[in-house]
């Protein structure tokens, strides 16, 4: 039996997936503006998520073994990983985690191996994002694509995360109770914002690491020689700061204390320079070590190394009191680096949320398709395209011929539980109308099935972020459309059928001007939502979904002055609730998709 509950949410929230508010909250006057998203939940993950581990011993000596892993983490991304194990372990030892800088890989854990093991370590290596196993073609974690960037350090920190998960299954062989991070480069930068983020580790070393991404774009000569601020689409450093807010440590490392941070340094860094480092090392409040070296930025890795397992059997091993550690700057064989910077801006707590739904739109589609179905007047092509977190969406599109008949596009968002196939019972109305009709698979269905995955699951923040990579689909739907052989100066209309994807479609509608109107079609099969949100109530969900889905709330989209009008057929989302909170004039009900089709081609 369904939960009463389910039955007052729905009418309500438009969605199952919505959070539990029954009164009209505070409306925001634009979503560039508020309300915000705040950082926490840019790195938020369903911590039970089935890790699906493989593992093999990759190298094994007297002193320790190295064990190659794969797991799953958020966004479907496949981890790879070392997990160095010493070999005379007798019980559960400190472990610490390794993130290696920009075009490195795990296998640092081949030069650390002995150390680490000789001290008394476990030690997890792990593949960063677009880095060793995980390398895809076209895609970096610095690029042009700011977005796509900031994605990419975001899913960093998250899989970190997942691997402190994955410690915690092994208890004879990791004291969970005793992690720690260290990290290089680039990886004393994310490693900044994961220790900000992740409060289960207790002492984070970062060597050659710093702060603000846009002083790095414009003073680092990785910058330069990846070509980030020149030629095409060059990146603007405030805007580029702007978009990768939440990974700038600028902006959380002081979130870090009371835990101890050791930094380690080089007075000649040209490529994260002293003033980057200075500025991390402002950010952080106490306890904090900084030692410079009087070297480039490649440190001496033995005596780099046997700094931060010292470091570390103090505060995992030892019993050292972090507060004594206070404020340190000193240096290594020389004087420390005398230097002062201007003073630190306040740090960006929160982005608005219409941030959170953007992406790059040079992206390149790599678009595929295959012909169908050719008759006189009429074409059917399967096509598929790339969109955010490196997803590939499948589609079919429907036109008139020839070209220059099609008067409109519509974009089709099919029914949950459903796929795109679902639109052929439009077909003829579309025809008839001289509209295109481009209907795609919703992240987890159709084509894009994935075991153990759905839109909407007692796994809540991966139910978030399918809603999330489905409005971001519709967008590049459009991306798709301007694409397409016909002239792209026709309106575009976005049609949903049923409850999930009709807030997708106001979502995708509020935040993007190029969609013209959303028309909302009854579902056919309303039992697959219901039953979705039986099984998160059944599973002791609910309290996580209204959690993750807090920021869902419709009003914040069918209210703001971005919003396009809604067309509704039938009797679907009138409630009163709803249609006291939204923009006035914002849902018109009409008898027909044809009737809608009709006023809409008429007034354009």
């Amino acid at each position: 039996m369904v939960p009463a509950r389910a039955f007052r949410l729905l009418p309500i929230l438009f969605t199952m997936l919505l959070a539990a508010a029954f009164t009209t909250p505070a409306l925001p006057d634009n979503l560039d503006t508020g309300p915000l998203w705040e950082f926490s939940w840019f790195f938020e993950y369903d911590r039970d998520l089935p890790f699906n581990l493989e593992e093999r011993i990759e190298k094994q000596t007297d002193q320790y073994t190295i064990y190659h892993w794969a797991y799953d983490s958020a966004h479907d991304k496949r981890v790879t990983a070392y997990f160095v194990k010493p070999g005379n372990l007798l019980g559960p030892a400190p472990c610490y985690l390794f993130m290696h800088g920009y075009t490195g890989s795990k296998d640092d854990a081949f030069r650390a191996a002995d150390m680490t093991a000789r001290s008394g370590y476990c030690a997890l290596f792990i593949d960063a994002e677009y880095h060793g196993e995980r390398k895809v073609e076209g895609k970096s974690m610095y690029s042009k694509l700011g977005y796509s960037s900031r994605d990419a350090m975001i899913q960093t920190v998250i899989d970190f995360r997942r691997g402190i998960d994955l410690l915690e299954t092994r208890p004879d062989e990791v004291d969970a109770a005793r992690i720690g991070f260290a990290g290089g480069s680039m990886g004393g930068i994310l490693g900044a914002v994961l220790a900000a983020a992740e409060p289960r580790i207790r002492a984070t070393a970062l060597a050659v690491g710093g702060a603000d991404w846009g002083y790095l774009l414009k003073a680092s000569v990785v910058a330069e020689a990846l070509g980030l601020n020149k030629g095409d689409n060059p990146l603007d450093p405030n805007e580029f700061r702007r978009i990768v807010a939440p990974a700038d440590p600028i902006n959380s490392a002081h979130l870090i204390s009371p835990r101890p941070v050791l930094m380690l340094n080089a007075k000649y860094d040209i490529l994260v320079n002293p003033p980057a480092n200075k500025m991390l090392f402002e950010r952080l409040k106490p306890p904090k070590k900084i030692v410079w070296f009087d070297s480039g930025h490649e440190l001496p890795f033995d005596i780099a190394l046997d700094y931060i397992l010292k470091f570390f059997g103090m505060y995992l091993v030892g019993n050292a009191d972090p507060a004594q550690l206070g404020t340190v700057v000193e240096g290594h064989e020389t004087a420390p680096l005398a230097m002062k910077v201007k003073a630190l801006p306040e740090p960006v707590t929160a982005m608005p949320l219409l941030d959170r739904f953007e992406y790059d739109r040079h992206l390149p589609l790599a678009m595929e398709s295959v012909d169908l179905k050719v008759t006189d007047g009429r074409s059917v092509q399967d096509i598929s395209f790339l969109s955010a977190h490196d997803k590939r969406v499948t589609a079919t599109l429907r036109r008139p011929l020839p070209d220059d008949a099609v008067r409109a596009t519509a974009i089709y968002l099919h029914e949950y539980g459903a796929d795109r196939a679902q639109a052929y019972t439009l077909a003829e109305t579309m025809y008839a109308h001289n509209t295109a009709l481009l209907a795609i698979d919703m992240e987890y269905h159709g084509e894009r099935a994935r075991n153990g995955r759905a839109m909407l699951s007692p796994f809540a923040f991966t139910s978030r972020d399918a809603l999330i990579q489905t409005v971001i689909d519709t967008r590049r739907a459009l991306d798709a459309v301007s694409a397409l052989p016909y002239p792209d100066t026709q309106p575009v209309f976005v049609i949903a059928r049923g409850h999930i994807a009709a807030v997708a479609a106001l979502m995708a509608a509020a935040v993007d001007e190029r969609i013209h109107s959303v028309i909302i079609l009854p579902g056919l099969d309303p039992a697959a939502t219901t039953n979705a949100f039986a099984a998160i109530s059944k599973a002791g969900k609910q309290q996580d979904m209204d959690t993750a889905m807090a920021w869902a709330n419709q009003y914040h989209f069918v209210s703001s002055p971005r919003a396009r009008n809604a067309y509704t057929v039938g009797r679907y989302g009138f409630d009163p609730a709803l249609a006291s909170g939204a923009r006035p004039g914002y849902f018109r009900r009409m008898p027909s998709l044809g009737s809608i089709l009709d006023f809409l081609l008429k007034s354009k």
